[in-house]
């Protein structure tokens, strides 16, 4: 597949590849697919061109790790969102949603809060329930938010370490046979505070949470129930589902990756790994059509 943008920030305010269907099936409807904290744009791109197949017109985007955005994990606009959202909205699409994995389901949850009049559906793969904290070059926790709006940092929810190293990452997996970091955010879903907790009742529409039960990156599926709860607390009007798949990892995606091996779930749970992945491209496409 060709990974060359169709946009990129130095001209359009964003990073993007259009993918657009044979078939429109979901007339007036745009979604902007992000990848989370490895950066790469291929899977954006690959999750895009199937939902295209299906009949959806997506944006695969890039919040960081691209020319003209931050090259770490560490004060990144939310605004790129913007950009993008409106360039669709400019181009006749009358609802965008997003769709993001990872680090960038929380950068979409963060930019429907921040956009909801623009932004009216949201997909959080792999959320997180918090704002957190940045990491710069080589792992190093850094004394700021991973994400601004208005060039303002978000409150955030420190880190109870001072660094990040290998050494924790290897140990980690020699101790549960697993490849993650969920050891440095488990004690902050813990006990979150309240102002670092996503306000994710102020979202402009239907959103739909995917959680695994065996995330070992981060605790994704307490996250999502968290925003549940929260959701049913406030009183959401909008329509709100979770996800939530037993033996699932990490990648929570539609697809089969490469790089899925590394995670134990996806080695030990393969019958169920195939059959969550298409439980979860029905799910959405069902999702983004009443949406």
């Amino acid at each position: 597949m060709d990974y060359t943008p169709d946009f990129t920030v130095e001209n359009h305010g964003f990073y993007g590849k259009l993918f657009k269907p044979a078939e429109d099936r979901f007339p007036g409807k745009a979604l902007i697919l992000y990848s989370g904290s490895d950066g790469r744009f291929a899977l954006p791109c690959l999750v895009a061109k199937l939902f295209a197949d299906h009949g959806l017109t997506v944006l695969a985007g890039a919040f960081w790790n691209v020319p003209g955005l931050p090259d770490t994990l560490n004060r990144i606009p939310l605004e790129t969102a913007e950009r993008a959202a409106q360039w669709l909205r400019n181009s006749g699409y009358e609802k965008i949603g997003l769709w993001g994995i990872s680090m960038g389901a929380e950068f979409v949850l963060l930019a429907g809060i921040h956009m909801p009049e623009l932004i009216t559906c949201v997909v959080a793969a792999s959320p997180i329930c918090l704002s957190s904290q940045g990491l710069g070059h080589k792992m190093q926790i850094v004394p700021h938010s991973v994400f601004t709006w208005r060039s303002e940092e978000l409150p955030y929810m420190p880190f109870m370490m001072s660094r990040l190293t290998k050494k924790m990452v290897f140990d980690y997996w020699r101790r549960s046979g697993d490849f993650g970091v969920r050891f440095c955010y488990d004690p902050l879903v813990a006990a979150p505070q309240e102002s670092c907790i996503l306000p994710v009742e102020r979202l402009g529409g239907p959103v739909l949470f995917i959680s695994g039960g065996m995330d070992s990156m981060w605790p994704a599926d307490e996250s999502a129930r968290i925003l549940m709860r929260r959701l049913d607390e406030k009183g959401f009007a909008h329509e709100h589902r979770h996800l939530s798949y037993e033996h699932g990892s990490h990648y929570m995606v539609p697809l089969h990756l490469y790089s899925e091996k590394v995670f134990r779930a996806e080695r030990l749970y393969k019958q169920d790994s195939e059959r969550y992945k298409q439980d979860q491209l029905r799910e959405t496409l069902a999702f983004l059509s009443r949406w």
